[in-house]
């Protein structure tokens, strides 16, 4: 699923819908953007898309 298709699905009526801010295949916590960091580590449950 891409942010594209989260859009298409209006997925982002429900919930938050944010990248990583990294093209890297993966989460490298080094790369990633503040607002994707403070969140991973603030919420109780993250849900994720691999490749």
């Amino acid at each position: 699923m891409t942010l594209i298709d989260t859009k298409t699905l209006k997925i982002g009526a429900i919930t938050k819908v944010i990248d990583n801010g990294d093209d890297a295949p993966g989460t490298i916590l080094e790369n990633i953007k503040k607002e994707f960091k403070d969140l991973f580590y603030k919420l109780d449950i993250v849900m994720t898309k691999g490749q």
